[in-house]
């Protein structure tokens, strides 16, 4: 529980972890990437089935298109020759367009709390912390986690984002900020005078030089002005597909910033974890060369039984990273907690504290939230069964059922309070 607290300190207000979550994140990926191939597969196969039509309208219209694009291309190339001659006039340098490198897309968190992206490119492609994000619409966001194999990156719909924006049209400049809603954006500090109309277009200005300026934000729906009040209430329809995006471009401005380097504290703490982990494996070597089988009930487990845990495990960790709905998130259930209440109690002497607490900083990582959280509730979970499961093992199935709920509640308790 001490460390647990702990971890959470130093990750919310040093960020000295990043070693430590890149070394866990190389463990969640694979399921992540298992999660997200069938769901690709599913997409592709579907998508070819709906193409073939919409290829032929496409193909109809585009030669017609291509025609008089064609009588255009001379007047284009011209104007562009026309531009770089000026700019040499001007004695100035023509601006050359960001590298951009497409990314998957492998989970999706949208709860009104947190609202990030899994993505299947991390530091052996080259990303940073702090990347833009964008689609093929507007920008998405920026990466906040970086892993050997994937990355994390926040929606510009969170609460936490801002972005320095600008509106196309009058070039007056502004913050956007995410709000409750699924696609839409806040203005800050907008005078109530200021030229904003509904329809108008909101495009990153480049400070802070964090997004590229240029880059469509999204449209502005709703103005709101009380004259009682110092600043427009501006409300903004993100342009990016942010709950249905499955590919994205990951950004490189010119020139390309260097990765942040590791903190040794976050290295040492991995090593640290690292070594219990060998510790543990050890020992449960040298009772299995002993021939020692945990007895539940009637069955004994052996090689076979640690497999099942294993296994369990796996499953319960790629049904949290399967991506839902919107309004099915909040009713999707706890499964690694319930797995662990379930192995908890059929083998007490073999799933403790430990486990849990190192099964939470693997959903920590999974989730993007602060290191300790899901660990603190999974190892409050393990230490109430290890103590009362003579007793709940012989308690009815109603009343067990109540006290399953009680120990996911507080399992809850950590994320709804920290």
């Amino acid at each position: 529980m001490i460390l647990s607290f702990l971890l959470i300190s130093i990750d919310h207000q040093h960020q000295h972890l990043a070693a430590l979550r890149s070394g866990l994140s190389v463990i969640i990926f694979p399921l992540q990437y298992a999660v997200n191939a069938p769901i690709k597969v599913l997409g592709r196969l579907s998508r070819r089935v709906r193409a073939h039509q919409a290829l032929v309208a496409d193909n109809q219209r585009l030669r017609g298109e291509n025609m008089r694009l064609r009588s255009r291309t001379q007047k284009f190339a011209a104007l562009a020759h026309e531009n770089v001659r000026l700019r040499e006039l001007l004695d100035s340098s023509a601006e050359f367009g960001e590298t951009v490198v497409g990314a998957d897309v492998l989970a999706i968190e949208t709860s009104p709390a947190a609202r990030q992206i899994v993505i299947d490119k991390g530091t052996r492609h080259r990303v940073y912390v702090g990347q833009p994000v964008v689609d093929a619409y507007g920008v998405l966001g920026q990466i906040v986690q970086v892993g050997p194999f994937s990355s994390t990156a926040i929606l510009i719909t969170d609460v936490a984002h801002a972005t320095p924006v600008q509106i196309n049209r009058s070039g007056l400049r502004a913050i956007s900020v995410g709000t409750a809603g699924a696609d839409e954006l806040s203005l800050s500090f907008v005078p109530t005078n200021a030229d904003v109309k509904v329809g108008d277009l909101v495009v990153t200005s480049g400070l802070g030089h964090r997004f590229p300026a240029g880059y469509p934000v999204g449209e502005v729906t709703t103005v709101e002005i009380d004259h009682g009040e110092p600043f427009a209430r501006i409300f903004v329809k993100s342009s990016a597909q942010v709950s249905r995006a499955r590919e994205v471009l990951l950004v490189w401005p010119e020139p390309e910033p260097e990765p942040e380097p590791e903190t040794a504290s976050g290295e040492q703490l991995a090593r640290g974890i690292i070594g219990l982990a060998r510790a543990r494996a050890g020992d449960r070597q040298w009772r299995a060369t002993r021939g020692s089988r945990t007895r539940c009930g009637t069955m004994n487990f052996g090689a076979r039984g640690t497999w099942a845990i294993v296994v369990s495990f796996v499953v319960a960790f790629m049904l949290t990273a399967v991506p839902l709905p919107d309004w099915a998130v909040s009713w999707r259930p706890d499964w690694v907690a319930l797995v662990l209440a379930y192995w908890c109690l059929a083998l007490p002497r073999r799933i403790g504290v430990l486990t849990a607490w190192f099964i939470g900083l693997l959903l920590d990582v999974m989730h993007g939230s602060l290191l300790g959280q899901h660990a603190l509730g999974l190892a409050a979970v393990a230490y109430i069964v290890a103590i009362y499961h003579q007793q709940i093992r012989v308690y009815p199935l109603f009343r067990q059922a109540l006290v399953v709920g009680s120990l996911i509640f507080f399992y809850s308790l950590p994320m709804l309070l920290i």
